[in-house]
């Protein structure tokens, strides 16, 4: 499937923060109950409906671990953790966990 140009901002650790999360080889691997506990923990904690762990690759969120939304990806250029990407590469710091988790290595 092409590839269509993103129309988020792109940081520009781009290659080397693919390239490191591409050598940890999770993406679309089949659920996992470890990942499952810590997005049912976060939706719990903070009273919402919706938990995701999500991979920021080429083009797309892909969702490890779901709580409250039935789709396994979505197009990166309609995520928020394209801006958490950005704005953890602006600020060099690394975002590891949250209620819309972006694995930001």
């Amino acid at each position: 499937m092409p590839q269509k140009p993103l129309t988020v901002p792109i940081p520009t650790n781009e290659a080397e923060r693919l390239a490191a999360l591409h050598r940890y080889t999770i993406l679309d691997t089949p659920p996992e109950a470890t990942f499952d506990r810590i997005t049912r923990l976060a939706a719990r904690l903070f009273n919402m409906p919706t938990a995701l762990i999500s991979l920021l690759d080429e083009s797309r969120a892909w969702f490890k671990s779901c709580i409250g939304f039935s789709g396994q990806n979505v197009p990166r250029d309609i995520t928020l953790c394209s801006f958490s990407v950005l704005t953890a590469h602006r600020h060099q710091a690394k975002i590891l966990a949250g209620i819309s988790s972006s694995y930001s290595f």
